[in-house]
């Protein structure tokens, strides 16, 4: 919800703090996927990269994760980095 109203900042300190309790490889690579979204709208790249490698490493299959990883590495191909 705080997504949907451009409260990103918000919505990546709400989402990140309950990581540590999800175990199941499947559902934390999904959240994983989903703060590195919010990384990615807020400009941070880098960040963002980080959370979907980690996506990947824990579900290969997540291709959500895999997509929005190659449009990161795009913009951080643009950006020179």
């Amino acid at each position: 919800m705080l997504y949907h109203k451009n409260a990103c900042k918000k919505a990546l300190v709400g989402v990140t703090m309950p990581l540590k309790y999800i175990k199941e490889r499947h559902a934390r690579s999904t959240l994983l996927g989903k703060i590195a979204f919010g990384y990615m709208r807020r400009g941070f790249y880098d960040f963002a990269k980080g959370f979907y490698t980690n996506a990947l490493n824990l579900d290969p299959n997540n291709t959500e994760a895999r997509i929005n990883l190659g449009l990161c590495l795009k913009k951080l191909e643009e950006q020179g980095r």
